[in-house]
């Protein structure tokens, strides 16, 4: 992103259809134009630049969580087992993992299932062998709902921690927490 080449020229940047419609209705002179669309690309790679940093340390582990999709799981181009970034939190077998990983493209999966990562993942965790009557896949199904369920942002525990804070501060420090856990379902209610 900090690299200047990487940058589309201004004149190729799409603002939109808006954009242009009003632009045109404006009858602005061209370099007017080029000054707003340059301020327009600097407020964009402003607020790039800002969302990066907000981003958690583990969004690699988040970007490779795609890998776990039954589209790609079932595909051609299925990684390695062991080229998945969260593959390190497996603390069982990897050996039976992997068996298990490499196989499970050789099942007729029901289609209902492939849209939904959870739903497949759950019907693969349950998923009963024929001839033995055992769960063949229940390792690397229990390992994938492991790994979709893992939080990767505690935006929604900062949040209510954010709403405690209105309703609780320094003048109502005496509050007691029924009396705080209605006023928070109340709020809740509300929004």
């Amino acid at each position: 992103m900090k690299n200047d080449c990487n940058h589309l020229p201004l004149q190729a940047v799409d603002f939109g259809v808006q954009f242009n419609i009003e632009l045109a209705r404006m009858r602005l002179d061209s370099g007017i134009v080029d000054t707003v669309k340059k301020y327009g690309c600097d407020f964009l790679m402003q607020l790039l630049s800002e969302l990066q940093q907000r981003l958690p340390s583990n969004i690699h582990h988040l970007q490779t969580l795609d890998a776990l999709s039954p589209e790609t799981v079932l595909g051609l181009r299925k990684p390695k087992l062991q080229d998945l970034s969260f593959l390190m939190k497996y603390s069982g077998d990897i050996g039976k993992l992997d068996e298990q990983w490499q196989c499970l493209g050789t099942v007729s999966w029901p289609m209902d299932v492939l849209d939904n990562e959870e739903n497949f993942w759950m019907t693969v965790h349950d998923h009963h062998d024929s001839a033995s009557g055992k769960q063949d896949f229940k390792e690397v199904g229990q390992f994938a709902l492991s790994m979709l369920a893992l939080p990767f942002s505690n935006a929604s525990v900062e949040r209510v921690f954010s709403q405690m804070n209105l309703v609780k501060n320094k003048l109502r420090n005496r509050m007691q927490n029924k009396s705080l856990e209605n006023t928070l379902h109340v709020r809740a209610f509300m929004q």
